[in-house]
């Protein structure tokens, strides 16, 4: 097994000169949003900016990736070796965020790159399922005829399993920034997809001051850039899933009673 680590497009954004200004002209215009009462309230004209050098430095990173790729299928080892890309996080250039280091899980930061070349691989295969980067492990122990130990949290990645329970499965994701003194959860960012709807809870924050929670729904089929908040139009739609997320908290709020 080896592991590569590129540090691009992590920041500083500083791309390499050939990959420099290429999309100053291309006349794209980012869409609007709203600041988020969690932001810290950067403008758009910096904000914009960020995203540029940002976009300039992934054809860079591309382009390395693309020189490994290459320099395997030369020595032959992509005909009996399973290559992966993928990510840890995204970056978010909106709603007053620039970067990761945020309690702000919008989809820029969550959807990220997951690619996988089966050895020998001619053949392009699209999927379209949700996914998480938890699936990876009992994904690669499956391909490689191993045991997937019980305490595995994912599941096989289609297309290698023909189960239909990953399109049909709930996703969650947590950002926690503080634990009380009993070790439960205090202050902490919840994620909640099912379905079209994803569910964003915030709760014990000081910017939230009397309100203590802030709660947001997207319907991510018909508004992929969660511009509209359905947690007020939608209001039994976001109870419900908010139910489901606050039994999932008290869940691992109770390993520490």
């Amino acid at each position: 097994m080896g592991y590569y680590h590129f540090l691009p497009p992590h920041g500083p954004y500083r791309t390499r000169s050939d990959f420099y200004d290429i999309f100053a002209n291309d006349g794209y215009q980012p869409t609007p949003k709203p600041i988020h009462p969690l932001s810290r309230d950067i403008g758009n004209a910096r904000l914009n900016e960020m995203r540029r050098w940002y976009d300039e430095y992934i054809p860079y990173a591309d382009a390395e990736f693309a020189r490994l790729y290459e320099n395997l299928e030369k020595t032959g080892l992509l005909e009996n070796t399973w290559l992966i890309l993928t990510s840890d996080h995204g970056e978010i250039f909106e709603r007053g965020i620039i970067g990761h280091i945020t309690p702000i899980y919008h989809q820029p930061m969550l959807k990220i790159p997951l690619l996988i070349f089966p050895p020998g691989q001619s053949t392009r295969v699209d999927i379209y399922d949700k996914t998480s980067a938890i699936d990876l492990l009992p994904t690669l122990l499956h391909v490689t005829n191993q045991d997937i130990p019980e305490w595995t949290e994912g599941m096989v990645l289609p297309p290698f399993s023909s189960s239909n329970a990953l399109s049909e499965r709930d996703i969650s994701t947590i950002h926690v920034e503080k634990f009380a003194e009993n070790g439960s959860i205090a202050e902490a960012t919840v994620v909640y997809m099912q379905g079209d709807y994803k569910l964003m809870w915030y709760f014990g924050y000081e910017q939230l001051e009397e309100d203590t929670e802030f709660v947001e729904l997207y319907d991510l089929t018909n508004d992929p850039d969660e511009e509209y908040n359905l947690s007020t139009s939608h209001k039994n739609i976001a109870n419900d899933l908010l139910e489901s997320l606050k039994e999932k908290v008290q869940k691992l709020n109770d390993t520490y009673q």
